[in-house]
Parts: structure tokens; sequence; C-alpha cells
């Protein structure tokens, strides 16, 4: 999503947002093949059955996740736009928060505009190219749920914001990026948010429930 959203608009910085895009979430990999049933318990009990992040992490892993990913992002010493991305969701919620207010107001780009210019420090915030990373990845984990998800919806707001493109251009472009993706990576057992385009608008992928993964004990961690 980040290629096909921004690449084009950031021509020179292309490389940095393929490669930032590729590796946001490679902090997560060693612990998807060592214990892929916890992952998948995160995904039924966060998503599909709305339970608290928070609660949920501290309870199969003992930490939280994203401070988890950027201490190895920052071990592995990965690409600044990585640690920038994991850096923003922790410390800086009270700007994102601020931007997904004035983002809601997406039926009036005026308006939007009018609030961009009243607030320079956000808008300088915000048109940070290393954010294009997190905006592609945070916006292609929650089509994983639904297209139409609260959850999709905020990061394809942020999106157009961050492009000045209405809504519609932005959804339509990584409807695109979506099936463009599909044709290339698309393996027969494994999900891909693009077949869930041709379902009814209000449809949800239902998971099958699992018996609960049993943490990793102490020495595994």
């Amino acid at each position: 999503q980040a290629n096909g959203l921004f690449a084009s608009r950031l021509a020179r910085l292309w490389q940095d947002i393929h490669m930032g895009s590729l590796l946001f979430l490679s902090p997560l990999w060693p612990m998807a093949l060592a214990y892929p049933k916890l992952l998948e318990e995160l995904e039924l009990r966060v998503i599909h059955k709305g339970h608290s992040s928070v609660a949920v992490e501290k309870e199969l892993f003992g930490v939280n996740l994203l401070e988890l990913c950027l201490a190895l992002a920052e071990f592995w010493r990965l690409p600044i736009w990585v640690t920038r991305g994991y850096k923003l969701l922790i410390n800086e919620r009270r700007d994102l928060a601020e931007a997904l207010r004035i983002a809601r107001e997406d039926n009036s780009p005026l308006q939007q505009q009018q609030l961009m210019d009243d607030d320079p420090n956000l808008r300088r915030w915000l048109n940070q190219p290393a954010n294009t990373v997190l905006l592609g990845n945070g916006l292609a984990l929650a089509a994983q749920q639904a297209w139409n998800s609260p959850h999709c919806l905020r990061w394809e707001r942020l999106t157009s914001l961050y492009l000045q493109q209405s809504m519609s251009e932005v959804q339509q472009q990584a409807h695109q990026n979506a099936a463009s993706s599909a044709r290339i990576h698309a393996e027969k057992d494994l999900w891909h948010p693009a077949e869930s385009l041709i379902w009814p608008w209000d449809a949800r992928r239902v998971r099958r429930d699992n018996e609960p993964a049993p943490p990793p004990s102490a020495d595994a961690l």
C-alpha cells in the first residue's frame, strides 16, 4: 500500500518507502515463526472479539508489542523510517489524535485546510515523509479485518489528509493496490484482503474460534 499510494508522489524517496514498508513488521517475524499460535490468538481476541489490545498483549507476551518492536528495530538498526513509525505510535499519540480529528472532516476539504493552516507544527509533523511507511502498513493491516472497519477508515482518512486527496480517491487506489498485490502474491492457504472486495460491503471474515494458545515459558522468552 505504501508503494502504491506514495512512491509516485515522492519519487526520489521510493527506495526508502519500499524498504521501510517491507521491514516495518520484521520485528514480529521471529515471533510469528516461533509462536504462531500466540499471534493467531492475539488476532482472534483483539480484532475479531474486540478485547483490549493492552490487556491481551500483556497476558500473552508479558510486554507491549509496540515497545518490543521498537526495541528490536533499534537493536537491529533498521531504517529510521521504521523506528519513526513505532515512536509515533508510542510517544506521539496526542498529535496522532489531533490529526485524526481533522482527518474526520473529510467532507469539507476547505475546513481541513484551514485547520491545518492554523496549526503549522501539526502540519509539519504529519507531512514527514517517514510517515508514509506507517500509513501504508496501518491501512494494510486494518484491511485484514474489513475495508469499512473503523480502523481501516481511520488510516484511509489520515492518508487522505496526508495526500490532500478525497477519501474516494484514496479508497479507489487502496483497493487497486490490494488487487494488484493479490494477483502477484496470492497463496491458496493464505487470506488476502483483496478477496473481500467482491463481498457485500458490510460482510466480515469469520474466523473459526481456536483454543487459547499457552503463553511461552520464562525460559523461552
